[in-house]
């Protein structure tokens, strides 16, 4: 029962993360999905289990872990998308209530891991262009460098109205299309919202 480097399996309930198994190294962007290696530590079947995971001092993600793992045996988990700044970090990861119970053993609940985050282009960094297609009229839009995961999108005419606008998930998708078939010949501004910040572009539509 020591709490040494060779304990053994004798807790009934015992989820541990032995490992962060990324993000471990540089990163090229700001955005990630973070991965760990969950470990059932205890006797009984793991079924159930909290994990967490922050960088720093901001805010945790969570996920519940829900499945069959049985003891002694481990399983790699992608957790929801989590964003940071430029430079060095530290990341932890932990869990919490496994299998909706108390863990009898919290000496291996955490695990850390140093990175960095180092990218040539600069967060919410927009690109726009037209489909081939002339007649399809499908603009094609690309955030670099997303400091979050979904964008609110705007198309506003010049007299600030707004023409369409929507959400976009950008962290797993950066690319996204949208439809301005039934937008009239002019200027138009693209404002979009991505966590605390915001992008804006210019396009001109052009009917022959």
């Amino acid at each position: 029962t020591s709490p040494g480097g060779c304990q053994g399996v004798a807790f009934n309930l015992d989820a541990s993360i032995s490992t962060i198994t990324f993000p471990v190294d540089t990163l090229p962007s700001q955005g990630f999905a973070p991965q760990v290696q969950l470990k059932n530590s205890g006797i009984d079947d793991l079924t159930y289990v909290e994990i967490y995971y922050q960088v720093d001092g901001q805010n945790p993600v969570v996920l519940e872990y829900q499945g069959l793992l049985a003891s002694t045996s481990s399983t790699l988990v992608t957790l929801p998308p989590y964003f940071t700044g430029e430079f060095g970090h530290i990341s932890t990861a932990w869990t919490s209530n496994p299998n909706h119970g108390i863990d009898q053993f919290i000496y291996n609940d955490t695990a850390t891991a140093p990175f960095f985050v180092r990218s040539t282009v600069l967060k919410n960094t927009t690109t726009i262009s037209v489909v081939a297609q002339e007649a399809t009229d499908q603009w094609h839009i690309t955030v670099q460098n997303p400091s979050d995961a979904i964008i609110h999108l705007q198309v506003v005419n010049v007299v600030g109205q707004i023409i369409q606008e929507g959400n976009w998930s950008v962290i797993n998708n950066p690319s996204f299309m949208i439809d301005l078939s039934g937008v009239a010949s002019g200027t138009y501004f693209l404002f979009g919202k991505i966590g605390y910040d915001y992008v804006r572009e210019k396009i001109m539509v052009v009917r022959k």
